[in-house]
């Protein structure tokens, strides 16, 4: 919330019960430029209530925001006290003449307004990522759904072994065994059973102890704790334990990152989904997509706590839903186009955006693309999806005011 700190310091010594603030004059107060989203009259980045992240702005100044009596490119902050006696219908009292207005609009030395594609897909990741990052997207009749880095069913499971103080270890062995079955869906149906597995035969996450039975044996275990019952899945099962143990491991990256706690990115990833010799095999199958792959490195680092080299270079995960709001928003075409033939597009786009506007998001991947995926994810998932179900457009965020369903 930093950009509209000055807003918040002026309104905190603004000793009337209303004033009226044009948008230039709000920059002017912030020291930077509004999102374009923002200057228009109704805008949702206006809205006062607890769903709002930037309401905090005004709000903590004891103010809410409307548009009653004003014109075009105005904002009306009143007092919150001051509305409940006046019935919630308007400003109550005016402006006080012993209140001073804010400063000239003297907007010469600040930037211009986004406009390009690649500022707009900057100031998307700003407001995505906080909004993830504080559970405060605006699901309106979408219900309740839960929302941010807490949220996700991987770091659920990490958590409650965390709660019996399980050694960081088994954690990432969870993780391990659990994203070969996932391949970066993030289903929560499939990272409860793998909880409750850990919970029921803790030998199934035991690499020796797996590789120890036979095929079959392990087939029936994992049957009977509900994971799997496809066979292609019990040998993946089995191959995550294979990878992981020996002098040299399989995947010494891999083995690092669970045992030690460090690896390097790009030589994990090379290892778990670069390309393979002719006649070979996949170390671990569920874990051979690209996006399966970085996906799972980021639970290494978050919440699988392991400290992984050059995380900053890896992308967002372009999957169906990380298209549809790059799509929908008007950042990319790629109408027509197979998802694989649109993926480095979409990913050039939004590593860009990256480097020019970090994202928000837990201290070991703040700033990082990876910090990014899951808040676009989540804004494809249970935003766009919703609305071109429905063919309504209703905003979860700010950014929603450019999606091409509006037309």
């Amino acid at each position: 919330m930093g950009r509209l700190d000055g807003l918040t310091g002026y309104l905190e010594k603004y000793e009337g019960d209303a004033v009226i603030l044009n948008f230039d004059e709000i920059e002017a107060l912030m020291g930077s430029r509004l999102p374009r989203s923002a200057r228009k009259t109704g805008s949702p980045f206006w809205a006062t209530h607890e769903g709002n992240v930037y309401a905090k702005a005004w709000t903590r100044a004891g103010f809410v925001a409307c548009f009653d009596e004003c014109g075009p490119e105005e904002v009306n902050f009143t007092r919150a006290n001051s509305r409940e006696i006046a019935g919630g219908s308007g400003p109550a009292g005016g402006e006080s003449d012993a209140s001073e207005r804010p400063p000239p609009a003297d907007l010469s030395s600040l930037p211009p307004p986004p406009v390009s594609i690649e500022e707009r897909a900057a100031a998307v990741v700003a407001e995505v990522t906080s909004a993830f990052t504080q559970g405060s997207f605006l699901l309106g009749a979408r219900g309740s759904v839960p929302i941010g880095w807490e949220a996700l069913p991987d770091v659920i499971a990490v958590r409650a072994l965390e709660a019996r103080e399980v050694d960081p270890v088994w954690c990432r062995l969870l993780l391990a065994f659990g994203a070969s079955l996932d391949r970066g869906r993030g289903e929560p149906r499939r990272w409860r059973a793998v909880s409750a597995a850990f919970d029921a035969d803790v030998s199934l996450f035991d690499p020796e102890a797996v590789c120890s039975r036979e095929l079959a044996t392990l087939a029936d275990a994992l049957a009977v704790q509900g994971l799997t019952t496809r066979l292609g899945e019990v040998a993946g099962w089995r191959m995550v334990a294979e990878a992981v143990i020996g002098e040299p491991a399989p995947s010494p990256n891999l083995q690092r990152a669970v045992y030690e706690g460090t690896a390097d990115a790009g030589e994990l990833l090379a290892e778990l989904s670069g390309p393979l010799p002719a006649g070979s095999r996949a170390l671990v199958p569920g874990l051979a997509s690209r996006a399966a792959a970085i996906r799972f490195v980021r639970m290494l680092v978050f919440p699988g706590r392991s400290s992984v080299a050059g995380v900053e270079s890896l992308p967002v995960v372009v999957d169906a839903n990380v298209r549809r709001v790059t799509e929908f928003l008007g950042l990319t075409n790629t109408g027509g186009s197979r998802l694989v033939d649109a993926v480095p597009l979409i990913e050039a786009l939004w590593f860009a955006a990256v480097a020019s506007q970090p994202p928000a998001g837990p201290p070991e991947l703040a700033g990082t693309a990876l910090a990014l995926d899951q808040a676009l994810s989540f804004h494809g998932r249970v935003g766009c999806r919703w609305c071109r179900q429905k063919l309504v457009l209703e905003p979860i965020a700010a950014a929603c005011e450019s999606c091409k369903l509006k037309g």
